[in-house]
Formats: structure tokens, C-alpha cells, sequence
């Protein structure tokens, strides 16, 4: 009997996953531990594995589509199984027949231009039919010339859209004529990209955060010519015990950590209307990707030395950009640093990463006057904003976090050693 695969529950909190990409085709056979889609669910992409042996006989999501966790998305079985519609809650988009193997892109090809898959030659591996054959097939129905149809290719023109002309017949004035009508002159210059996987989890969860959670954001300036001179003691120490170069990322953090021990009250989530207050200290760092934003989270910071925390910081760092980590390393942080120290940004407005009840911005390290003990002279200072929850936090408790984290960056020898 055929097996009913569900999209799995990847993290405690996952309620929903978005399928981004089928990784097989209706028909092969994969064998157990093998990868057959993609997901996408709090800002990382997983993949679902099978845990037996079988041909993949249907596929009931769309790429794309979001769905709840334990939905039935495909089935596996014997070869040339018969799959009974009941068997699922969905409607499936694709079901294995004996005679037409085609993708899922050529299947909704088909479908949207009323192409008798039939009477299709499939080009792809034993017979599969693929995209580039509908389209072949459809050019045949439309009866469009050869030179009509190396610009369609080229412009990427929507083949439904043509009419036939007067002669029975596609030609290059007809498709000229469909791109003067109704493409603008400066088209070219725009590209669109529909807002999906990674964009559109964080787009949701940034809109979320910033309409359900009332922010307030505070600025203090810091002196950090005093972290330099730490992080250059501490730099051939580190490196010669780890290999590893020191960053002011770990120094932040841990700074972070020992202003949250005194100040419990930004070290909360809340989650359905419930506020919770953590023992521990578990650090988000967003992390920059090419196509978004990920918050890695270092667990525990409390218990960390700054040799251990540059130590797991750079591993998880490093791990998240190659998309390695677990859906445990995008869980259960309590407060988040966003560090943009690196770029010509002298500060910014954080937007929460919930169910965080704070964020810290971190922008720039800038040479400029400073006034230390009533002299003029050039120091290094750097912006830090603080974004919180006015729902759980006042503005005093708040205050009184930043002039306590302002107060350990500019005494970092005593107050982080």
C-alpha cells in the first residue's frame, strides 16, 4: 500500500512550511535517507528525506505552496501503484500514470494552454516529459514561424497571449506587435521576482513583529577606544590558542550578556500574551545571507567564556551561511544583536526579532572629538540602538540597560574579564 509522506515538523514552533522545490520527479525511485523536496520554515531551507525505499508516485503541493505541518504532500509505493484520492486531504497535483511522465512545470504548462500531453514528445530522462516540450508542442498548435519564435524564446513571452493573424499563422509582426502593445518602453529595465521562500518568511515576520509589537527605540553613543585596545590584547592570545581571530561581534555579545544578568527584564519573549522570563541568556546574531536574513543563536551565553564564545560564534556563523545548521540553531533565542558595524551605517532602527522582546543595533566605529575628563581629543565611537516591546518593557528599565551596556564598552577590562 502506498505511504502517505507529511510535511514533517521541523522545530518545536513550526506551525507551517512552504514548499520551494521538488528535488525528484513523479515516477523515480528513490531509496531511503534520499532528499525528494525543499522546505522552507523559520528562515531556513531543509530538506524532507524518505525513510524507505519506493517510486514516488504523486505529488500533491505546488512548489511554492505554504502549507500546515503534517499535510500530506506526496506518496511513495511500488511501481505503477494505483493511488486512491482518499488516502489524501489534498487534491493531488500529480499523480504517477503509466503512459505520461511529465514535471510538475510541464503538467501546469498543459494545463493553463489545454495541451494534450498525448501527443507530446518527452525529451527529459526515459521519455519525461519537461517544460521545453509543452512549449514545443504549443508553438505547433499556435503555428508560429521560426523567426516569430526566437523572439518569443528570447523575450520570455507568454505563448497564450498570441493571437493568430490573418494568415493562420504566428509571425514576427504579431509578437512585435503584442511587446509594443503592451510592454512599456523601459520594461527592460525592471526585473520581477515574485516575493517567495526566504524574502517571503521574512517579509511575513518582519510585518508581524512591526505591526503586532509597539517599538521604541533609544540611541546612546559609546567611546570604544577601550574595546579596541581589549580586542588587540586579546587577538594573540585567541589566535594562537584557536586559530581564530576575535571579532567585536563576541565582545558585543558578551558586553550584552552581562548588562541582560543585570537587567532581567529585556532578557524576556512573550508568547500568547505570556510573558516569559529566562534563567539563560541565548543570544540571536543576525546573520547576512546572498538571498536574506538568517538569527543564528548562541544558547547560553552566560555560561561562555569570550574564548568559547568566539569559538562557537564563528562555527555557527560559518555553518548558517553554508545553510548547515539545524532547526535547533534558529530556536529559543531571548535577546538579538543585529551587527552592521562592518558597513558605512552610523545606526539604525532594529525591527524585533520575535517572540524577543529586544534587539540591539550596532552600527559603525567612527573616528570624531570626544571630551574625556574636560580635554578635547579623537576618539573612536560607535551608535547603539536599542528597539524593545513597549508592551513589556518601559522606557526607565530600558534607559537603564543602555547606560549600563554604554558603561561596560567603555570598561570592558573590568566588567567582561
Amino acid at each position: 500500500m502506498a505511504k502517505i509522506i507529511e510535511m514533517p515538523k521541523l522545530g518545536a514552533t513550526m506551525e507551517k512550511g512552504t514548499l520551494i522545490k521538488w528535488l525528484v520527479n513523479v515516477g523515480d525511485f528513490v531509496e531511503n535517507g534520499d532528499p525528494i523536496a525543499e522546505v522552507q520554515t523559520e528562515k531556513i531551507v531543509q530538506e524532507i528525506e524518505v525513510d524507505s525505499d519506493g517510486y514516488l508516485l504523486s505529488q500533491l503541493i505546488n512548489e511554492g505552496e505554504e502549507i500546515p505541518v503534517f499535510t500530506p504532500i506526496a506518496h511513495l509505493g511500488a511501481k505503477n501503484e494505483q493511488v486512491a484520492l482518499h488516502e489524501s486531504t489534498n487534491q493531488p497535483q500529480a499523480v504517477l500514470n503509466q503512459k505520461i511522465k511529465r514535471t510538475p512545470a510541464a503538467r501546469r504548462l498543459a494545463q493553463d494552454n489545454a495541451v494534450d500531453l498525448n501527443k507530446v514528445n518527452g525529451t527529459g530522462r526515459n521519455g519525461l516529459i519537461v517544460k521545453k516540450d509543452v512549449e514545443a508542442q504549443l508553438a505547433k498548435q499556435l503555428n508560429v514561424t521560426p523567426l516569430a519564435q526566437k523572439i518569443i524564446d528570447a523575450k520570455k513571452i507568454d505563448m497564450s497571449e498570441l493571437e493568430n493573424s490573418t494568415t493562420g499563422k504566428i509571425r514576427k509582426a504579431d509578437v512585435l506587435n503584442l511587446i509594443h502593445d503592451e510592454t512599456p518602453a523601459y520594461a527592460e529595465e525592471y526585473i520581477g521576482k515574485k516575493l517567495e521562500g526566504m524574502r517571503k518568511v521574512i517579509a511575513d515576520n518582519i510585518s508581524q513583529s512591526f505591526y503586532s509589537a509597539p517599538h521604541v527605540t533609544m540611541h546612546v553613543e559609546v567611546n570604544v577606544d577601550p574595546l579596541i585596545n581589549l580586542r588587540n590584547q586579546l587577538l594573540p592570545i585567541i589566535e594562537q590558542d584557536l586559530s581564530l581571530r576575535i571579532s567585536y561581534t563576541e565582545l558585543f555579545i558578551k558586553a550584552t550578556e552581562k548588562a541582560l544578568i543585570k537587567h532581567p527584564t529585556l532578557n524576556q519573549t512573550i508568547v500568547n500574551d505570556e510573558i516569559l522570563a529566562h534563567k539563560d541568556i541565548s543570544i540571536g546574531l543576525a546573520v547576512a545571507l546572498d538571498d536574506g536574513l538568517v538569527v543564528p543563536v548562541i544558547h547560553k551565553v552566560n555560561n561562555l567564556t569570550v574564548k568559547e564564545l568566539t569559538k562557537t560564534v564563528k562555527k555557527i556563523a560559518k555553518s548558517a551561511r553554508e545553510g548547515k545548521l539545524s532547526p535547533d540553531y534558529y530556536q529559543g533565542s531571548t535577546f538579538t544583536i543585529s551587527n552592521l558595524g562592518m558597513y558605512e551605517v552610523d545606526g539604525f532602527t532594529p525591527i524585533i526579532n520575535q517572540p524577543n522582546t529586544a534587539i540591539l543595533g550596532i552600527g559603525r566605529m567612527t573616528k570624531k572629538p570626544v571630551v574625556i575628563d574636560d580635554e578635547i581629543s579623537i576618539g573612536t565611537t560607535q551608535n547603539i540602538s536599542l528597539s524593545f516591546d513597549h508592551r513589556v518593557i518601559d522606557g526607565a528599565p530600558a534607559a537603564a540597560f543602555l547606560t549600563d551596556l554604554k558603561y561596560i564598552l567603555e570598561h570592558p577590562l573590568e566588567a567582561l574579564l
